[in-house]
């Protein structure tokens, strides 16, 4: 069979890349797809935007490797991280753009069938937390019939150093 070719274009170089050589490359996100639609029975309109967003971030460089990662998760990992991500993408829809929302998402590191217990979900602007938290301190959710609970998350400051001076004038070397 005669494999087809084309050319990506990029600054430094013009390498013809054959159907074969890219269909290799684009294996694992076509097994995670699969493990979604068919495995898992998502949606499959969901499940595209869903892996748009995983590949984004793996491109991103925000973890090189997510899409493999996720895909030695257990299935019920997986569905939540679905719904997760699904509750993500529906913050963004109109006219408001993921980049211009959120930062970052940091997942806890568990073992292949371990739970995640927590995330962390980086915004640009605070007024994102408080439209989820509906104005309250913290907020209860249910995902798959587990309760989560969603609060603001505020970076503590390092220790000030212990003697500092408290005026301009003490701050000022003496002559």
């Amino acid at each position: 069979m005669a494999s087809s070719s084309f050319s990506l274009t990029s600054p430094s170089s013009c390498l013809p890349i054959t159907d074969e050589q890219f269909n290799d490359f684009h294996s694992i996100d076509r097994i995670l797809y699969s493990r979604l639609v068919l495995g898992l029975a998502r949606d499959p309109a969901e499940s595209m935007q869903v892996m748009a967003l995983w590949l984004l971030l793996e491109r991103g460089s925000y973890n090189c490797h997510l899409v493999n990662k996720i895909l030695s998760l257990p299935g019920s990992v997986i569905n939540s991280l679905v719904d997760e991500t699904a509750k993500c993408l529906k913050c963004t829809e109109g006219d408001r753009k993921f980049g211009e929302i959120i930062e970052a998402i940091h997942m806890q590191e568990v073992p292949a069938e371990g739970q995640v217990l927590y995330a962390r979900l980086v915004v640009h602007s605070a007024s994102v937390i408080n439209v989820v938290l509906e104005g309250q301190r913290k907020a209860k959710f249910s995902i798959n019939g587990k309760h989560v609970w969603a609060r603001k998350y505020v970076k503590k400051n390092p220790k000030s150093p212990s003697h500092q001076p408290t005026s301009p004038d003490a701050a000022a070397p003496k002559p």
